[in-house]
């Protein structure tokens, strides 16, 4: 019997996630079926190592947006959602991110969506919402609300059933419509800054909110909120996302763009605020770094000879120790580069984004366009 089959597509391949069977000889396993679930274009991905879950964001028909939810043992979709978005565009702002690494919930927020939701990690149901209008109603920001919609994030803080929202120089809580409380605001301390990201720690009860030029940390308790850190980083450049937070450690690792389309990966390490010691790495493309809390590493792609690219990691443990200790400063800033894990597969060409996951110490690569 003869058979006859399509032989998959480049753009089919390149856009499929993949982990290495053995990094060491370049074997991978390319996940198709993950592709072929009858959703459209991945947007956004999420993952929780405690679950072992992972949440995609892709486009659906029409003004639908689905959540699939995959089970990282056999990477099969194991739940289904669908979220309505009148005229979706993905030049809009999307939130999409868990809330706590210990947390079993997440943030979905789309500009054009008037409500950011909490949803369940493992059933995908929303547990609640904020409606946007009435905390700039509250802040007196109507009349600019457009333009605030497309730059806010928010986390949500269990303990308390309430949101913390970054609304340009301006950090609340909000529960339902209504601020509760204004932890701070930017402008009345005279500093010239806006919130660009706002990320919630479960099991210190720590908030942290990262400006363009200054990173703020907070205490919380059920009936106060106060200052814990604070950290210019106007030497840093201009702040474009956060890539890890690690309390513990007293250290957050974050990108900034440089003016030659690259991006530079900062490492602050702040047990001692009035003296932070800071140490870079340089990522050749935007958008293919990933912390990965599970391993303790630092991943980003790196330009090999022959025109190849290569995988590198840089452990959690090699950053510390670059970076001396109280007895062993170093006096100026660390440059660091990670050792090889693997080549990155040649038809994965030109990636616009990429991002690493590291369930039970495997490497899992999902590209996005």
């Amino acid at each position: 019997m003869m058979k006859f089959g399509l032989k998959p597509s480049k753009d089919f391949i390149t856009e499929c996630p993949f982990y290495f069977r053995d990094p060491e000889q370049g074997k991978t396993q390319t996940l198709t079926h993950v592709f072929r679930t009858g959703g459209g274009l991945a947007i956004a991905a999420l993952r929780n190592y405690k679950l072992n879950l992972q949440v995609v964001l892709r486009r659906g028909t029409g003004s639908a947006l689905v959540l699939e939810e995959f089970f990282m043992g056999t990477f099969r979709v194991v739940r289904k959602a669908s979220v309505s978005i009148a005229n979706f565009d993905t030049s809009y702002t999307t939130v999409f991110k868990i809330c706590s690494e210990s947390s079993p919930f997440f943030i979905f927020y789309h500009e054009l969506h008037p409500f950011v939701e909490v949803r369940n990690l493992i059933t995908l149901k929303v547990i609640s919402t904020c409606d946007l209008e009435g905390v700039f109603n509250d802040l007196e920001l109507k009349s600019c609300a457009n333009q605030f919609r497309a730059s806010i994030d928010v986390t949500y803080i269990s303990s308390l059933g309430q949101f913390a929202i970054a609304v340009g120089g301006t950090l609340v809580l909000a529960k339902d419509s209504t601020v509760t409380r204004i932890i701070y605001d930017i402008k009345s301390h005279n500093i010239k800054d806006r919130f660009m990201n706002v990320l919630y720690d479960e099991s210190t009860s720590r908030l942290l909110a990262m400006g363009l030029t200054t990173i703020m940390i907070f205490q919380l308790d059920c009936s106060n909120v106060y200052p814990a850190v604070t950290l210019n980083i106007t030497s840093c450049g201009r702040v474009t996302r956060v890539l890890g937070w690690i309390p513990s450690e007293h250290m957050i690792l974050f990108e900034k763009a440089t003016a030659q389309f690259q991006e530079i990966v900062n490492i602050i390490y702040y047990e001692d605020p009035k003296e932070p010691l800071l140490a870079t790495v340089s990522v050749k493309k935007p958008y293919t770094s990933s912390y990965c809390p599970y391993k303790k590493a630092l991943f980003y792609i790196d330009e090999a000879a022959f025109g190849r690219k290569e995988i590198k990691i840089l452990p959690l443990s090699d950053i510390k120790k670059a970076m001396g200790t109280d007895e062993n400063r170093p006096e100026e800033t660390q440059v660091l580069e990670g050792d090889r894990f693997a080549f990155l597969p040649d038809h994965f060409g030109e990636i616009i984004k990429i991002y690493f996951y590291c369930p039970r110490g495997t490497l899992f690569v999902k590209p996005f366009r």
